[in-house]
C-alpha cells in the first residue's frame, strides 16, 4: 500500500484488512536480501489520517484457524486432504501434515508456481520421484526443528513461504545458516514460495468472498508485484 503512494485509487473511509501490521521486508534468495519488518513511514501515516482510512490486522489467529486461515488456504488449493496437526506456536498449530495427489519435487514446484503465482520456487533438500505427504505452514518453516518434526510424521516434503531466511540482517543469517548445515540430514523436499504469496492465498480466496458474502461490501485483494522481497 505503501509503494503505492496511497493515491486517489482509494476512497475515504475504506478499510485495509491485512495479514501483518507493518511490511515485512523477507528478502529474495535469489536476489537481494531483506530488511525485515520496516516501519510505516511518515508520508503514509499522514496519508492514512488524511484520507480516514482504517486498518484491520488478523496475524495469529488467522494461521491457526481451521475455517479461515493461512495454512487452510494452501491446503484447499493443493488438493491437500488433512491429517495432522504439526509446528506448535503457543497453545495453536499454525502447520499441518496433508495427502496430496502423488506428484514428483520438480511436478509440485511447476504447481506451486502455478497456484501462487511467483517465478520461482526456492528449493533446497532432496528431489523425490513420488510425494504424497507433505507438511503445509503459511509463512515461514525456516527452522531446524521445525524441518525434523515434519520428518518425523512422515512429510516428504514442505511447502511454506520460506524454507530458509533470505534477510540480511544478523537474526536472518543466522537462522539461515542453521538450516543450511542441517540440509545434508534431511531426505525432504522443502518448498519456499515466497513468505507474501503464501499468506496472501488466504485473502484471495477466503476473505473477499466472506466480506462480499457476511457484508455485501466490495472487496478486492492487491496483489504485489513481487512476492520475493
Amino acid at each position: 500500500v505503501e509503494s503505492r503512494g496511497l493515491g486517489d485509487v482509494y476512497k475515504r473511509q475504506d478499510l485495509f484488512f491485512t495479514h501483518h501490521p507493518i511490511d515485512f521486508e523477507m528478502g529474495n534468495p535469489r536476489g537481494k536480501p531483506g530488511r525485515g519488518p520496516l516501519p510505516v513511514g511518515k508520508h503514509a501515516l499522514e496519508a492514512i489520517i488524511a484520507r480516514r482510512l482504517s486498518f484491520y490486522v488478523c496475524h495469529h489467529p488467522m494461521d491457526h484457524n481451521r475455517e479461515v486461515g493461512t495454512t487452510l488456504a494452501m491446503e484447499q488449493e493443493l488438493g491437500a486432504i488433512y491429517e495432522s496437526p504439526f509446528y506448535r506456536i503457543g497453545d495453536d498449530y499454525v502447520g499441518s501434515i496433508c495427502r496430496i495427489p502423488p506428484a514428483s519435487t520438480e511436478e509440485l514446484i511447476e504447481k506451486l508456481k502455478q497456484v501462487f503465482q511467483v517465478p520461482f520456487v526456492d528449493f533446497i533438500g532432496q528431489t523425490h520421484e513420488r510425494i504424497e505427504r507433505v507438511a503445509i505452514v503459511a509463512g515461514a518453516s525456516d527452522k531446524v526443528e521445525v524441518i525434523q518434526e515434519a520428518e518425523s510424521l512422515g512429510a516428504l516434503a514442505i511447502v511454506s513461504g520460506e524454507v530458509r531466511s533470505a534477510r540480511g540482517d544478523a537474526y536472518g543469517r543466522a537462522k539461515y545458516d542453521k538450516v543450511m548445515a542441517y540440509i545434508p540430514q534431511t531426505n525432504m523436499s522443502l518448498l519456499g514460495v515466497s513468505h507474501a504469496a503464501s499468506e496472501h492465498l488466504v485473502i484471495k480466496t477466503q476473505m473477499v468472498p466472506w466480506f462480499k458474502k457476511n457484508f455485501q461490501v466490495e472487496a478486492k485483494a492487491l496483489i504485489m508485484d513481487q512476492w520475493w522481497r
